[in-house]
Parts: C-alpha cells; sequence; structure tokens
C-alpha cells in the first residue's frame, strides 16, 4: 500500500492540542543547564493494559506516539497519536507504535514495524507513506543522500533503499547471505507477528559520506554496507543507535552505555557508562536507545522501563531485582565532560511506555534544517569549529605521546604487542588507485618515516616471537610491535623489504599463492580496475538481474564492492568467470604492466634468506569462511604446500583474507588451520595481542597514515585495545 501526501485511509492519525501536563516527575539539577537544552521531540509507543498477564512484543503496543518536550520550560505536547490501518498489519491485536526516526529538512521520517511516514515540520503534514510486503519490525528510517529512504528492516535481518513511492532500489543483507533463500517473497511479512530469534538485528542506519552503515544488535558491531570490511567494533554491549555528528559516531548499547567512535579511523575513543552517572541507587535505567546531542558534551539519552521477553539472553545485562528497582521510561540529559546526569524526565505520563529515539526540535531558521542532519556538512562555521577542534586534539595527542606517560603505563600494563597490517608500498600511491586502492597503499616515505619510528621508539618482534609468546615460551619486551605484509606485491620487495632491513625489523609476508606462481593480478585488482576504468556505463549484477549505471565515482564504488561480496563467496573458478565476465562487459582500459605487480618466487626466497617470514594468504583470495568447507580447506591445505616446495622450508603463519563479507573466519578454519600445523593466523579484527589471545584468530591493526595518529594509535592499542578474536 503507498499513500502520498494524505494518511492512508483507515489510519488513525491524531495531531492533538498543545498541553501542559503537571511535571510532577521531572527530577533533575536545573541550574546552569538551560542552555543548550533544546525542546525535544520522543518517539515511540502506548502500552496496552491486560489485568491478566503481560502482553507479548508483538501484541504490546496499541498507538504510537510523538510527544515534544521542553524541559527548560518544564511543559510537554503530545503532537501525534497512530493507529496503523489493518492491512499493514497482522491480525490480533498488532503491536503498533513509532521505531526510531530521523529529522532532516524540515521532515521527520519514522517507521511503526510495517509502515514508512514522512512528516512537514512543524505541523506534522503527512507527506509520504510506504507499506511493502517485505516490511517486518522495521527498527529506524532516514533519507539517503541521494533523496531516498533507507530502512532497517528487522524483521528480514535487511536493509532497504527506497524511493518516496516505494519502489525498492536496493536491498542489503547484513549478514552476508541471500535474503531470499531464507524468506520468501511470495509472503506479506506486515502479516508475520514476528520472525524471531533474528540472526543479526539490524537496528540503525547512517551513513559516512556515500557509505551506508548499519548497527547489529546480535554482532554488537556496525558494518558498512557499501564499502564491505569495513566495521566499528562497539564491544561493549548489543548496539542500538548511530548518530553522525561531525567527526563522531554516538552509539547507544541496551545496557546503558554510550560508545563514541571517531568516523575517519573507525575505532572507538570513548566509552561512557551511563549507570555511573547520577544513579546513586544502582537502579537499573533501563533500555537504552535514543541519543540526542546537544552543544558540546551534552547528550539526551532514552530509557525504555525493563519488561519480561521471551528472549532472556537480550536482558543478561540486568542486575538481579531488577523487577523492584526498575526506573519508568524517560529521558536524562548527561555532561560528559563532568560526568553528571543534569536532569531526567520521566515520559510515561504523557503516553510514551516504549521509548525509541530523541531528537533536537529546534528549527534553525536560517538553514530551514534540523540537527539530526549529518553536521560535517552543516556550514562554514561548524567546519571552522571542527577544524579547530581537530587541531586542538592533534596538538595534544603529541604533547601527550612525547611526554613519557604511555612508557610509564607500558611498565605496568601485561605484556601485549601489536601487529600493524600493510599491502603495498609505493613511491607514485596514484599510479595504483585503480587497481591496489588508495585504502591498501602507503607511500614509500611515510613508510620509511613509520619504521624509523617504530625502530626508534618500540621493540620490534617477529610472529615466531608472538607465537612462542601465545604458548607461554617466550616473554614479550615492552611495546612490542610487528610488521606484516599482505598478498605478496612485488613493491614489497623492492620498496618495503630495503627499509625494514636498514633498520633491522623482521616484517612477516603473506603471499597469494596462485597470484604469484602465474605472475597475475589478484581477482579484486582486476575487478577494482574493470569498475574504475570502465567504458561501458552498465553493468547488470549477474545474481539479482539489477543494473548499475556507472555515472559517477560513487555509483562505480558501490557495483564494485557488490561484485567483489559475490566474488569473495564463490568457489575459484566460479570467481574467474565472474570476473571474466564483467571485464568483458564493462570494456576498461588496459590492465597496466600485470606480470610486474606480484613478486616471484624468486623474490620470496630472497625474503625469507634476508630473515624474514613468508607465510600463506590462500591460493586465490576468498573469505574462507563464507565458501564451503572443501574449499577452504582446499584453499588452506595448497597455499601451504606449494609455499613449502617453493621455499624449501615449514610455512607457519597464515592470514586470512578479508575481500569482503564478514565473519572472515570461523571455527571451521579455526580447525583446519590448526590441523594443517600453523603456528598462528591473522584477521582483520582490531586489537592488541595479548596472553589470552587465540593463536589461530590473532588481531592485527589498521596504520594511520598522519605521524602523530600513528604514534597514538600504537599506544593506545598496546594499552586499551583487545580484538574480538
Amino acid at each position: 500500500m503507498i499513500c502520498k501526501g494524505l494518511p492512508p485511509e483507515g489510519s488513525g492519525t491524531k495531531l492533538l492540542p498543545r498541553v501542559a501536563p503537571d511535571f510532577g516527575t521531572v527530577r533533575g539539577v536545573m541550574q546552569g543547564v538551560c542552555k543548550g537544552m533544546s525542546e525535544l521531540y520522543v518517539v515511540g509507543g502506548s502500552l496496552r493494559s491486560s489485568l491478566f498477564r503481560e502482553l507479548p512484543e508483538w501484541n504490546s503496543c496499541k498507538k504510537a506516539v510523538i510527544v515534544k518536550v521542553n524541559p527548560p520550560a518544564k511543559t510537554a505536547e503530545v503532537l501525534v497519536e497512530y493507529d496503523s490501518p489493518d492491512d499493514a498489519v497482522p491480525p490480533d491485536s498488532p503491536a503498533i507504535l513509532f521505531k526510531s526516526a530521523t529529522v532532516a529538512d524540515d521532515k521527520l521520517y519514522v517507521c511503526t514495524p510495517t509502515e514508512v511516514l514522512v512528516y512537514k515540520l512543524p505541523g506534522f503534514e503527512l507527506l509520504h507513506y510506504v507499506s511493502l510486503p517485505c516490511f517486518n519490525d522495521l527498527h529506524h528510517v532516514r533519507p539517503s543522500v541521494e533523496g531516498n529512504i533507507l530502512i532497517a528492516d528487522t524483521g528480514l535481518d535487511m536493509v532497504l533503499e527506497v524511493t518516496h513511492q516505494g519502489k525498492v532500489l536496493r536491498e542489503w543483507s547484513v549478514i552476508g547471505e541471500d535474503t531470499w533463500k531464507r524468506f520468501s517473497r511470495d509472503i506479506d511479512y506486515r502479516k508475520v507477528p514476528e520472525t524471531k530469534p533474528h540472526k543479526s538485528h539490524p537496528n540503525h542506519v547512517f551513513q559516512l559520506g556515500d557509505e551506508v552503515w548499519v548497527t547489529r544488535f546480535d554482532q554488537r558491531d556496525a558494518i558498512s554496507l557499501t564499502r564491505p570490511g569495513r566495521r566499528i567494533d562497539i564491544g561493549v554491549q548489543r548496539p542500538h543507535d548511530g548518530q553522525v555528528i561531525g567527526d563522531w559516531i554516538y552509539f547507544t548499547t541496551v545496557d546503558g552505555h554510550l560508545v563514541v567512535a571517531n568516523r575517519h579511523t573507525l575505532q572507538v575513543e570513548e566509552v561512557f557508562d551511563l549507570n555511573t552517572i547520577g544513579n546513586e541507587h544502582e537502579l537499573v535505567l533501563g533500555w537504552c536507545r535514543g541519543v540526542a546531542v546537544m552543544e558540546r558534551h551534552k547528550v539526551w539519552v532514552g530509557f525504555t522501563r525493563i519488561r519480561s521477553t521471551r528472549f532472556k539472553e537480550n536482558l543478561l545485562w540486568a542486575k538481579q531485582g531488577f523487577e523492584t528497582r526498575k526506573k519508568a521510561t524517560h529521558i536524562a540529559l548527561y555532561d560528559l565532560t563532568s560526568k553528571k546526569c543534569l536532569d531526567e524526565i520521566d515520559v510515561e505520563p504523557y503516553g510514551v511506555d516504549v521509548l525509541f529515539s530523541v531528537h533536537n526540535a529546534t528549527r534553525d531558521p536560517a538553514k530551514g534544517t534540523h540537527p539530526d542532519e549529518v553536521r560535517a556538512t552543516a556550514g562554514v562555521t561548524v567546519q571552522r569549529r571542527m577544524s579547530i577542534g581537530k587541531a586542538a586534539k592533534d596538538a595534544a595527542k603529541k604533547v601527550f605521546v612525547k611526554s613519557g606517560a604511555f612508557r610509564f603505563a607500558h611498565k605496568l600494563a601485561a605484556p601485549a604487542a601489536v601487529i600493524l597490517r600493510y599491502h603495498s608500498i609505493q613511491d607514485r600511491p596514484d599510479q595504483y588507485a585503480d587497481t591496489i586502492g588508495c585504502d591498501s597503499i602507503h607511500a614509500t616515505s611515510i613508510f620509511e618515516r613509520q619504521m624509523e619510528m617504530i625502530a626508534k621508539g618500540f621493540s620490534s618482534v617477529s610472529m615466531d616471537d608472538i607465537a612462542l609468546f601465545l604458548k607461554g615460551e617466550k616473554s614479550l619486551p615492552q611495546r612490542a610491535v610487528a610488521i606484516t605484509f599482505d598478498d605478496g606485491y612485488k613493491d614489497n620487495v623492492r620498496f618495503a623489504a630495503p627499509i625494514l632491513n636498514r633498520f633491522g625489523i623482521r616484517g612477516t609476508f603473506y603471499v597469494l599463492v596462485d597470484a604469484v606462481d602465474r605472475s597475475k593480478a589478484p581477482w579484486y585488482c582486476l575487478l577494482r580496475h574493470a569498475f574504475w576504468t570502465a567504458r561501458n556505463p552498465k553493468w547488470t549484477d549477474p545474481t539479482t538481474g539489477t543494473v548499475h549505471n556507472l555515472t559517477d565515482s560513487r555509483a562505480r564504488e558501490a557495483a564494485f564492492l557488490d561484485a567483489a561480496g559475490i566474488c569473495a563467496k564463490s568457489s575459484a573458478a566460479a570467481r574467474e568467470e565472474l570476473v571474466q565476465n564483467a571485464t568483458r562487459s564493462l570494456e576498461p582500459e588496459p590492465f597496466p604492466n600485470e606480470s610486474d605487480l606480484m613478486m616471484t618466487w624468486d623474490d620470496a626466497r630472497t625474503l625469507a634468506k634476508s630473515g624474514h617470514f613468508v607465510g600463506s594468504h590462500t591460493m586465490t583470495h576468498p573469505n574462507v569462511a563464507q565458501v564451503s568447507a572443501e574449499d577452504a580447506r582446499r584453499e588452506l591445505t595448497d597455499s601451504k604446500l606449494k609455499l613449502e616446495k617453493e621455499l624449501g622450508e615449514a610455512v607457519k603463519h597464515f592470514s586470512y583474507p578479508h575481500p569482503a563479507l564478514n565473519p572472515q573466519w570461523n571455527e571451521t578454519t579455526l580447525k583446519i588451520t590448526d590441523e594443517l600445523g600453523y603456528a598462528t593466523a591473522v584477521t582483520t579484527t582490531v586489537g592488541a595481542v595479548r596472553a589470552d589471545a587465540r593463536a589461530l584468530a590473532i588481531p592485527r591493526t589498521y596504520i594511520p597514515r598522519d605521524e602523530s595518529d600513528f604514534l597514538w594509535h600504537i599506544e593506545r592499542t598496546l594499552l586499551f585495545r583487545t580484538g574480538a578474536a
């Protein structure tokens, strides 16, 4: 059902008179906090009452509600009450509530479990309405940068991009599998009360530039859907919101943590436990979701009263005895700098029993926008403020690193090592942007400076040292750092190895065996080159029939990533055919110097004779956790045997490829690597190596190019970060 401009017939949207109920339940410290305390939209639903039993989640709410709260004035307005039409919901008392919304361009985008509604602000005129058979347990909706609508379709573990008229443009499975092998296009999922248990439970969609991201409840992370492999490990608990404000992403977790990550490095920078702020009586705050970032370090956070669920694992974080020590559904204002709770407002008196999102309702008349929009593009003033803030932070990093504080802390910390993950080292990185990709290349001058800093300020160790450390047979020096390279590019021998030799650093080079053996570019380099130099502006996805128009760099990157996702889970033969077909279809420019891209067997032997280590990176670079167990075993076994034959020595170290999709390793691959006798296997999971790490799923870390960021990142990782392995 698609309606535009008017509420759907049979629905019950009510725009209510402005009221100011008694704020007898308002609690807080109001002195000095009115500045920055704008009016707020609070989005959620009202519960049904039941005298004899607690209703299941899919029957619990009777109406969707939007309330506007004015904290300084101590007033509130119930703006909208909404009742879904019968043809868009399951029979027998369906749950009717608003899930998480987004405010942008004087519009409020909001969803019920089966509908998307777009309201014009401030009068809440309904502009667009979309309800599709594939909608089930929607959790969040937002506009895309292209002007369409992005939807977290939680019941089907996927994210959708649709037009305002309801045409589906794209579908992303958040677990890297074909959604329609598990579900059926013939079923109207609006009529299905629930599809739990979910495999992932996507909660919140956000964008970093052109990239589409989503938070995943069960995996405790956020992942890029348009650039597979990019991930933010939230870790603390299961996440809900992902609000992008300038350089930062604010995540809530259900147990009451606020996690702040850097949008550029994709690393968590701060974690705030809200349970310890202004909670002297140690009450359970509630199910935490909804965050509105106000000025500076002040944030409003929403909490929903804890109630029973048959999925008990979702409440394991709640303290024992919560039945008598639970807070009502409320919003709270926190000052993250002073670690104080400045204000707290119960919203149950205004009909919000279940709260999903909180939004700054104050309109900026100069811009005609609302503050939910990504502030990185909010104007010159904000950009200048951010630039000044970043410069100040960079300066503080340099001072702190040079102060010796980290060195003192390392003396008190448990032994650990950081493994740096490089790919390609080039004098002219721009010449390889269309083949290897800029993200995988470090300039020779930058690499040389980084190795100089490692040699002077840290203790370089090898993968052999780390293997012995994890077996308990060798201790690590303080500030231990290991250097690794993936893929086996020729430049590793030409540029990287001489620099390592000069500084006395022993690196580990993980070789893609088939590419080296055949002097052939890896499939992902061929595929990238095909999309980025394509002369045919169209590509048809062979698995879905979707036609991609390669009109700009964003479209080319998205199509390339889709194709890489298909290849990553295909057999070697199928993958090669897919790449050949794509290349023929796209008509790219000739691939430059393919025979000189990868190292030779003589190069690999030279590295080994020079004291470096040569390890396996599989035969053909699939995601071994996504292919069949038979293919995974073949990739791991054949590559090891071929390397040992060419090198004349045992190969003890392995690196998991991660071309696309998650996860990149699983229990099957752990078993195979163990049976083959590998001493270590490294991943792309970010973290330090500690004594309790699994030797066959070792975390590594990315490498910032900026000098102060490079040092800061290594120091922090050594002290604080633990990989998910």
